[in-house]
C-alpha cells in the first residue's frame, strides 16, 4: 500500500521498497506559476521566452517545503512497525545535501553513516533465485510468437458529428450582488425549501415563523388541492432538441385529471420577460410526456400572488 494509505495502521513487520523513486516536483516546469510569497510567477519575453530570479526564489522554497513534507512522510512509513522494518535499497558512494534530495532514498543518504551499523549487503548472486527476474532481457519474445501471413483487414467508420449546446434554461446573472439582495436571497432559498418539504393537503407548519407561514397559506389557499393527482417538486429534465441540450428545474409540477399546473417560485418581481421565455421552455418540454392541457404561473413569495403565463 502507499504510505497515505498505512496512516494510523500498524504491522508486525513492514518492508519498503522504491525507496529511489523521484519525487514529483512537475510543477516547477509550468511557465506560470503561483506562490502565496511572491504571487503570479510569470516568464519575460525578449527575443525569446526567460524566467525572471523570481521563478527561481519560488523554486529554492517549494523545494525547501517539499522535502520537509517528505521527511514527515517518510516518518509517517517509518513508524507503522510494531516489531521491524526492511528497507529494500541500493546505497551508492556520493554525498548528498539535504537541498539536493530528490528522493526517500536521497533522505537515506543524507544520514547514511548513522544507519551503517544497520545495513546489510546483498548480493543477489550469493543467494538462491531462480533469477526469473532476468527472463525478461535475455529472451527475445517477438521470436517466440508464431508467425502468420494473415492480414488484419481495417474498416474506416466515418461517423457524422455535430457540436452539441448545452443551454441553461434559468435566469443567470453575473453581477455582484449587495447586502439587501442577498438576504432577500437567502429568505427566498428558505421558502422554497419550505415549499419543497411540506404536505400541501395536510400542512403541518405551526413551528415556522408567522410571518413565513402567512405566506405559505398564501399560496396553498389558491391553490386546488383536493382534486390533485401527482405533485412534483423541484422536478429536473433535460432534453435535446438536436443541436442544443437544455436543462433546468422546475419548482412545482401539479397534476390534475384533465390539466397539468407548472409553477415557479419568485421572490417578487415577475415581469421578467426572461421569466416567460423559462416557463415556456418547462412547458414545452412537459408537453412531450403528456396530452393535457398546460398552464404556466409564476408565484411571488412576497406579494403572494400568482400572474399566469402566456
Amino acid at each position: 500500500m502507499t504510505i497515505h494509505a498505512s496512516k494510523g495502521l500498524e504491522f508486525p513487520v513492514c518492508y519498503f521498497a522504491t525507496m529511489h523513486s523521484k519525487f514529483n516536483i512537475s510543477d516547477l516546469n509550468e511557465k506560470f506559476l503561483f506562490d502565496n510569497k511572491y504571487g503570479i510567477i510569470s516568464p519575460y519575453f525578449k527575443e525569446g521566452i526567460g524566467k525572471t530570479f523570481v521563478k527561481d526564489l519560488v523554486k529554492e522554497n517549494y523545494l525547501k517545503e517539499e522535502i520537509s513534507e517528505k521527511i514527515r512522510l517518510l516518518y509517517v512509513a517509518l513508524t507503522r512497525p510494531k516489531e521491524k522494518f526492511i528497507i529494500v535499497t541500493s546505497f551508492n558512494d556520493k554525498n548528498i545535501s539535504i537541498e539536493k534530495v530528490r528522493s526517500f532514498l536521497d533522505i537515506l543518504t543524507c544520514c547514511k553513516d548513522y544507519l551503517l551499523p544497520y545495513i546489510k549487503n546483498v548480493s543477489l548472486d550469493d543467494i538462491h533465485l531462480t533469477k526469473d527476474f532476468n527472463l525478461i532481457k535475455k529472451t527475445n519474445y517477438a521470436d517466440i510468437i508464431d508467425k502468420t501471413d494473415e492480414k488484419i483487414n481495417i474498416d474506416e467508420i466515418s461517423i457524422n458529428n455535430q457540436e452539441i449546446h448545452k443551454e441553461k434554461i434559468s435566469k443567470e446573472t453575473h453581477n455582484l450582488l449587495d447586502k439587501d439582495t442577498r438576504e432577500k436571497m437567502k429568505f427566498g432559498t428558505y421558502m422554497h425549501e419550505v415549499l419543497e418539504l411540506i404536505d400541501f393537503k395536510n400542512p403541518k407548519i405551526d413551528s415556522i415563523d408567522k410571518y413565513y407561514r402567512d405566506r405559505i397559506m398564501k399560496f396553498i389557499d389558491q391553490i386546488d388541492v383536493t382534486n390533485i393527482i401527482n405533485i412534483y417538486k423541484e422536478y429536473e429534465f433535460s432534453y435535446s432538441d438536436g443541436d442544443n441540450i437544455y436543462h433546468g428545474i422546475i419548482d412545482l409540477i401539479l397534476e390534475y385529471p384533465e390539466s397539468i399546473m407548472i409553477v415557479d417560485y419568485k421572490l417578487k418581481n415577475v415581469d421578467d420577460p426572461n421569466y416567460v421565455k423559462q416557463l415556456n421552455s418547462y412547458k414545452e418540454y412537459i408537453s412531450l410526456k403528456t396530452n393535457k392541457k398546460i398552464d404556466i404561473y409564476l408565484f411571488s413569495i412576497l406579494s403572494g400572488t400568482f400572474t399566469k403565463v402566456s
